[in-house]
């Protein structure tokens, strides 16, 4: 799994590859899996899980949201504000 870490902006980022601008997200940046370890026991974020609900129920990242990228959209503003986003995608 890749994992992209960043604030809020991941959203309008994601947004921008629903519209076919692949650039933005491929110049997120990327982290360890100890730097995601890390950021995960801090607690001042929150995990992002944008593959589809199906891959979600099959197996995923204890206490993930699960946000598919094709909802994402809809419900970016669901996301918290004031945490950064860690976000992973098969």
């Amino acid at each position: 799994m890749r994992l992209l870490v960043t604030t809020t902006a991941v959203c309008f980022a994601l947004m921008l590859a629903l519209h076919g601008q692949q650039d933005d997200l491929a110049t997120a940046p990327r982290i360890s899996l100890k730097d995601f370890n890390h950021l995960k026991k801090t607690g001042k974020t929150v995990i992002l899980d944008v593959r589809s609900l199906d891959s979600y129920k099959a197996a995923h990242i204890p206490g993930a949201i699960s946000m598919p990228l094709s909802d994402l959209q809809q419900r970016w503003k669901e996301l918290p504000r004031n945490k950064s986003i860690i976000t992973y995608c098969g």
